[in-house]
């Protein structure tokens, strides 16, 4: 999953202007991967509660104790527990489990003018898809974000005028 942020208007093309723009695209691709994180980080996850694994915790002479043998004991660990994840609802940004996604969301310049948002997660074209499993993060702050970066570039040209 990814978005592009180029500029390709020959009247940008003078060396002063293309330096000036090179920067603000840059700094709108950042602010685009951090409007997308903060649409994930966002999210007060209201959907099922599940069990992500047991927790385990090593063995001791107070379990012992309890009248367990060693032999119940052979890997010296016990499950004492479980984590519990709160998914997201449809509709909602994905919640955070274990940050993989969060984590692979990065903005990369790929050319002169031009940064790419992307995420290395294939899952994230799935949960993004309104039409899968609907957890709109990426695609929709994208579009979002689009008059934001229009209005950079307008900022940058009048200042530079």
């Amino acid at each position: 999953m990814k978005a592009t942020l180029k500029l390709n208007n020959p009247l940008w093309q003078t060396a002063a202007r293309q330096k000036i723009l090179d920067r603000v695209v840059q700094q709108s691709g950042g602010e685009l991967e951090s409007e997308i994180k903060q649409a994930i980080l966002g999210s007060v996850p209201s959907g099922r509660l599940y069990r992500r694994g047991a927790t385990a915790k090593a063995a001791s002479r107070k379990n012992l104790a309890l009248g367990l043998r060693r032999a119940q004991l052979q890997p010296k660990r016990v499950i004492a527990g479980s984590r519990f994840h709160r998914a997201s609802a449809k509709g909602q940004a994905p919640a955070v489990d274990s940050g993989a996604l969060l984590g692979s969301i990065r903005a990369k310049k790929v050319g002169q003018l031009s940064v790419k948002v992307a995420t290395s997660k294939r899952y994230a074209v799935r949960l993004d898809d309104k039409n899968k499993l609907n957890r709109p993060f990426f695609e929709s702050t994208a579009e979002k974000f689009r008059p934001k970066f229009k209005q950079n570039i307008r900022e940058a040209i009048q200042e530079n005028s």
